[in-house]
């Protein structure tokens, strides 16, 4: 959430109705409505089932329905049945035992064939599999904002599924902010005055466990109603954040406290539970106690939420002061509180850092088990801006990132007030397409869908949103499909690579992303060199928000020749294969390309043709090396391959992984899978100047500690006890003491 929200407390009085599961575009798909599965997510080795809904008939129409799983290019395994179409829609299901290793993504293939074996539609979905009680590799964050008791719960997550939801919000269903409703209580209005109802709450959380789905409870960090100081429930004052300097001479009171939102008038004109929501310091011990013991764990206790979703309304408007009148920073806790507050809650925490705020901070200290930075036109306004978060991002952490964003504000805005150009109140294709596609390839990504709606126009969830025309839903259904499909190779151990892609023309993955040219971005993870290619020729601002909806699409091209740079062994047409894959193409099929080589001064190349592009396209080259994409690095043979802390000014790789460094300084070795026993010990060989300290940790420079090796100068070699090791991790090495020159490490069962 966001301290601006003067113009949407209108926007709630006209709610979106609730549309029905999403179909695509009956123009462009005359007989498929819908391709999902049964489940967001899967485990390795699970059975998958694909759903496939067939629109009814005018005429009797029998064919064959043909699934095929794919993996990249490789075909994994393929169903056909026969069908009959009629008056009534058909869903034919297809299971699909999915192969044992874990975060995979699979495209499903769908393609209806008539009588004489002409194929008359074809369409895509997805598969997602990654283990773990919350998905921390590929999240994908949806909001449910609906909690009255006419909620159909199944309908509704069966919606987040074909939306390819693998985590949901459960946003806007508190008692009051700082405080759970009592158990006995059957349902309560919440801050706009909807009603919610308890037996809601259950289904909806039933029904997202039957699909995999984890259900996180939304919840501010530091708010409270106006009236918390009449029902003495607490808070107390002490506890909060004032705009001015409090002194004995001059007190504060509640008036004094900071609040959200600044409204020309108050909440309650429009029938809200309160005028405004008063806030709190974070780092007051107090406030803590307080809001874990009294609001958060009693809702996950009485629910059974997975976990709490903290939000933060972002940076103040101006200097904050505690009630003695120090100068406080109220969110400077902000990553250390909601870090510590998962050993109390027992869940994950995910915290919202609002336009940046205290990013920093909880990227490179917190134990959150992914970022969530909500964007805003204002703090990222250009292409540019929007690639360089994650670009930033990744200098801290390696750990997985969601953007939640709001695209075409204002026309919205326009629309509840019936002040649009008429026929203008439905979302633009442009700009949901764009950000998707850029915030994917730049490895993060965009949290748009609410309930069962199509994208979230305005900030208040449960509020008026711009309806979406069949070609936008049918287009976003693609996108979030492709992203599913192809996750292994835009996030999870994919880095920026300074070794470029380029077009003829001299466009290179050397430039910021700019309206008016083609992106390229360059990537790279073991065994693979990739360039995502976005394309905003033809587009004339930079503002990716399009705030009026009036982007237009891009400039379409043909036959782009190309060149991608890679590292390594030479690559051997024939042996190395090439290929490409787009949302906007061949049912976003991995499509092989030909290609020939040669080496300049960057290196060694391959040069190819691209045969089109609308808005996104992925190119990959495999190289000489890992044969597996997701082949997970084995702790028991000798590591390599680490990545590094931006703080570690000399540090880096010479021979095997010879890394040197000092105090508070860490490397990362990705996805190391330490199966189902934890092994004994770990075995060091290295170089010390001083007497000093190696500390493992699992999946980030605060996570959980697995063993601490104190070495002695010269060094020499070293076993140390390992405990609580099991699964897939990423494995954190923090140094202190003294400069260590680590010549080897590896884990013995």
């Amino acid at each position: 959430m966001l301290r601006l929200l003067t113009l949407f407390v209108f926007l709630v009085l006209f709610a979106s109705p609730l549309s029905a599961t999403p179909s695509l575009d009956p123009a462009l798909h005359e007989r498929i409505g819908l391709v999902t599965t049964d489940k967001g997510r899967y485990a390795p080795g699970d059975t998958a089932t694909a759903r496939i809904t067939l629109r009814s008939s005018n005429a009797p129409f029998r064919g064959t329905l043909v699934a095929t799983l794919f993996r990249n290019a490789e075909e994994i395994a393929q169903g056909r049945r026969s069908v009959e179409i009629d008056a009534e829609a058909v869903v034919a299901e297809f299971p699909f035992i999915v192969p044992p290793s874990d975060l995979r993504g699979y495209r499903i293939d769908v393609t209806l064939v008539d009588a004489n074996g002409r194929s008359v539609d074809q369409a895509f979905g997805s598969v997602d599999v990654q283990s773990g009680a919350l998905p921390t590799r590929f999240p994908r964050q949806c909001w449910i904002s609906r909690w009255g008791e006419d909620i159909d719960a199944a309908a509704l997550l069966d919606s987040q599924v074909a939306w390819r939801c693998n985590t949901v919000q459960a946003y806007a269903n508190y008692y009051r902010p700082e405080l759970a409703p009592p158990p006995e209580l059957a349902s309560w209005p919440s801050l706009p005055n909807r009603t919610v109802s308890r037996a809601t709450i259950r289904s909806v959380i039933a029904a997202a466990h039957a699909r995999g789905l984890p259900v996180l409870f939304f919840q501010g960090t530091g708010e409270a109603y106006d009236d918390f100081l009449r029902r003495s429930t607490g808070p107390s004052l002490d506890q909060g954040s004032f705009v001015r300097a409090c002194s004995v001479a001059r007190p504060c009171t509640e008036a004094d406290l900071d609040r959200s939102p600044a409204l020309p008038d108050n909440w309650t004109r429009y029938g809200w539970q309160a005028d405004h929501l008063d806030l709190f310091d974070l780092c007051s011990p107090g406030w803590q106690a307080h809001l874990l013991s009294k609001s958060i764990k009693p809702m996950l206790d009485q629910f059974g939420f997975d976990g709490w979703q903290a939000d933060t309304l972002g940076p103040p408007a101006g200097p904050r002061y505690d009630l003695t009148g120090q100068l406080r920073d109220p969110g400077a806790c902000l990553s250390a509180f909601t870090s510590s507050a998962q050993d109390y809650l027992g869940k994950p925490v995910v915290v919202n850092t609002v336009s940046g705020w205290h990013l920093a901070d909880v990227a490179r200290d917190g134990s959150q088990p992914i970022l969530y930075r909500e964007t805003w036109n204002f703090d990222s306004p250009s292409f540019a801006a929007l690639d360089a978060i994650t670009t930033g991002i990744r200098r801290d952490t390696s750990r997985a990132i969601v953007q939640p964003a709001y695209l075409q504000r204002a026309l919205a805005t326009n629309c509840a007030r019936n002040t649009a150009q008429p026929g203008s109140c439905a979302v633009n294709l442009a700009s949901p397409l764009l950000a998707t596609a850029l915030i994917a390839s730049a490895g993060s990504t965009l949290m748009n869908h609410m309930d069962d709606g199509c994208i979230a126009t305005g900030v208040f969830i449960e509020g008026y949103h711009l309806p979406c025309p069949p070609p936008v839903t049918d287009a976003l259904l693609r996108y979030k499909n492709f992203e599913v499909a192809y996750q292994p190779m835009l996030r999870d151990g994919v880095t920026a690579s300074p070794l470029p892609c380029a077009l003829a023309d001299g466009t290179s993955s050397a430039s910021a992303p700019a309206a008016g040219h083609i992106d390229l971005m360059s990537r790279a993870k073991p065994g693979f060199q990739i360039c995502q290619v976005v394309n905003l020729a033809g587009i004339a601002t930079d503002r990716w928000t399009d705030m009026d909806g009036t982007m237009p699409a891009p400039t379409p091209a043909t036959d782009l020749a190309m060149i991608l740079h890679y590292s390594g062994a030479p690559v051997q047409p024939g042996t190395n294969r090439l290929w490409w894959a787009s949302p906007d193409m061949n049912n976003g099929a991995a499509t092989d390309l030909a290609y020939v080589t040669g080496s300049d001064a960057g290196g060694n190349f391959v040069r190819f043709t691209l045969p089109r592009l609308a808005y996104w396209a992925m190119i990959v080259l495999e190289t000489p090396g890992l044969a597996d994409s997701d082949l997970h690095a084995n702790p028991y043979e000798p590591l390599s391959g680490a990545t590094f802390s931006t703080a570690a000014n000399g540090i880096g790789v010479a021979d095997g992984i010879a890394i040197a460094a000092c105090c508070g300084r860490w490397a990362r070795f990705a996805t190391l899978q330490f199966g189902e026993t934890t092994p004994r010990h770990v075995h060091i060989a290295y170089r010390a100047e001083a007497t000093a300290q190696l500390t493992l940790r699992l999946d980030g420079p605060t996570g959980p500690v697995i063993a601490v090796c104190p070495l002695v100068a010269p060094g020499g070699e070293a076993d140390c006890p390992v405990s609580g090791a099991q699964g897939l991790h990423d494995l954190h090495i923090a140094f202190d003491g003294a400069d260590i020159h680590l010549q080897a490490l590896q884990f013995a069962r």
